[in-house]
């Protein structure tokens, strides 16, 4: 967020149906990124907090924060995140405290700035997913930068899926081969599908699973 701008930085925040506040271990915390012209509400609109209530009620994945920001034009998401809305949740709820119960992601606009964020911030995320990434230019460019200055032990885990069918399919390409170019170990999932809600909300389980593979059941001691 620009230094001078007073507007309020809003977001969603979903709850696990078990949440106590007074509780001594931290929440796993995941932050997810919406998507080019699109609202802190996308998410909620694809499904994620059902999906998520029925998994935590499954005991397939741990109970976890999910915090949803909106983007508004002017801001510097990085800045805003970062400096903002992380400090200031981890002050007022038992969530994240460590980047191994952190993780970031983004949908299409939002996977470019989870990729800015998490690579530029490996001491805060433990885990970065783009689903359908929209690299922010001239991000591209700044990877073998970004990674080069990434201390080997922080290096987060890495997910990028999108569909076979989907226009921003080149782009993942490229970013997978610059990957590759890095030796950057990363998971990547391409499926049949467009670049749609439907696509997205078909693969809420699959995300979610694969944010909590590293996160302990009952978090950590703060």
């Amino acid at each position: 967020m620009l230094p001078e701008d007073t507007r309020p930085l809003v977001y969603r925040l979903y709850l696990p149906p078990c949440f106590d506040p007074r509780r001594a271990a931290r929440y796993p915390t995941l932050y997810l990124m919406h998507g080019l012209a699109q609202s802190e509400s996308e998410w909620i609109d694809l499904g994620i907090a059902a999906t998520a209530d029925a998994l935590i009620a499954q005991g397939s994945i741990p109970a976890m924060l999910i915090v949803m920001p909106g983007e508004r034009t002017g801001y510097d998401m990085l800045v805003a995140l970062t400096d903002t809305l992380l400090p200031h949740l981890e002050r007022s709820l038992p969530s994240g405290g460590r980047p191994e119960l952190r993780a970031i992601g983004g949908l299409s606009h939002g996977g470019g700035w989870a990729l800015r964020i998490g690579f530029q911030h490996p001491e805060l995320f433990g885990a970065i997913g783009l689903h359908s990434p929209a690299v922010i230019s001239p991000d591209l460019y700044l990877l073998p930068t970004w990674a080069t200055e990434m201390p080997s032990e922080s290096i987060p885990r890495l997910w990028i899926d999108i569909g076979s069918e989907d226009t921003l399919l080149p782009g993942a390409l490229e970013l997978r081969a610059r990957l590759d170019k890095l030796h950057w170990p990363y998971t990547w999932v391409q499926n049949p599908g467009e670049h749609t809600a439907t696509y997205w909300s078909g693969h809420l389980a699959e995300y979610l699973d694969w944010y909590a593979q590293a996160w302990p059941s009952r978090g950590l001691e703060g």
